[in-house]
């Protein structure tokens, strides 16, 4: 990729959008970056990566060799309220992504954010899966993120050079409570706040891998700087390699809790899921590009509650 050719980042007001960026501007500091961020975004550049007019309007003028594709609805459960709105958002965005690349930059680099929702079923084994797993997703937003790698990878010329990552479970400043994570921690937060001594929690017993969203994001990075020596197709997971029940989450926000606080099981958090342990292995990755998880898993957890009691 080109020392000075642009860089696009879809999704770039969202989550790991809003980490990303910095890394891209410390990593490659004399590439330009066309933010693409979603209805929402204020500061970015507003696009609906499902109207091609629309996305290739916003592109119109920028010389781009690289695209970081992150736009996407990333909630399981919102997804199985309204699959129309994830297909639209995941597939349906993809499809045109992939569209209007070959349109403008038939030999760009394309790195999708993924996730290893993916592989599905193929976490009942309870082994660590690597790249070679069967995808078998189990929900639409799984299906969804499927289809988009399926998009890519068919719609995109032999031009391109393709990466898509299968993101584990990851954590941080910003997320919202829809995840487990800040979940736990904005109620702690409330907690301490308003001297209430309860929280509400669901299904502790699951074991996924727990990373940080900033590691996440320089996973990227190590991609897009070793991109000219990728194939022209790479799948990588991105994850820490241990898998941890979500008991241990809890347990660690509690121990620093400035107050006794008491875990109370709420019914209505029980989604019991069939996939009791959700683990990867990111040896791939490792080979690739020499990119490892820099942050514990205590000091990921403790980050979120540390940013939600500023938030509350």
């Amino acid at each position: 990729m080109g020392n000075r050719s642009g860089i696009v980042v879809t999704g770039a007001s969202g989550f790991i959008g809003s980490h990303l960026l910095p890394q891209l501007a410390a990593a490659f500091p004399g590439r330009p970056v066309l933010s693409l961020g979603g209805p929402s975004s204020k500061s970015l550049r507003r696009v609906d990566l499902a109207d091609q007019r629309n996305l290739t309007a916003a592109l119109d003028g920028f010389e781009f060799d690289t695209v970081l594709h992150l736009a996407a609805e990333s909630s399981v459960a919102g997804a199985i309220r309204a699959p129309d709105v994830v297909w639209r958002a995941n597939a349906l965005g993809a499809i045109t992504l992939a569209r209007v690349i070959s349109d403008l930059s038939p030999e760009a680099l394309v790195v999708h954010a993924g996730s290893a929702e993916c592989y599905g079923e193929s976490f009942l084994t309870g082994k660590p899966l690597d790249e070679t797993a069967c995808l078998k997703p189990s929900n639409p937003y799984a299906r969804s993120k499927v289809a988009a790698e399926l998009a890519l990878t068919d719609i995109l010329p032999s031009t391109a050079r393709v990466v898509l990552l299968r993101l584990f479970n990851h954590t941080g400043r910003g997320q919202d409570e829809r995840f487990v994570v800040p979940s736990f921690a904005a109620q702690i937060a409330r907690a301490e706040k308003l001297e209430r001594d309860v929280i509400e929690v669901g299904d502790l017993s699951a074991q996924r891998d727990f990373g940080h969203v900033a590691d996440a994001a320089a996973a990227m990075v190590a991609v897009v700087a070793a991109a000219s020596t990728l194939p022209q197709l790479s799948t990588f997971n991105v994850c820490t390699e241990v898998a941890r029940p979500v008991e241990d989450v809890l347990n660690v926000l509690l121990a620093a809790a400035r107050r006794p606080l008491t875990a109370k099981v709420d019914p209505a958090r029980m989604r019991p899921s069939a996939i009791k342990v959700a683990a990867g292995s990111a040896a791939a990755l490792r080979a690739a590009t020499g990119w490892s998880p820099k942050r514990t898993f205590e000091e990921t957890i403790l980050e979120v509650l540390a940013y939600w009691r500023q938030a509350v």
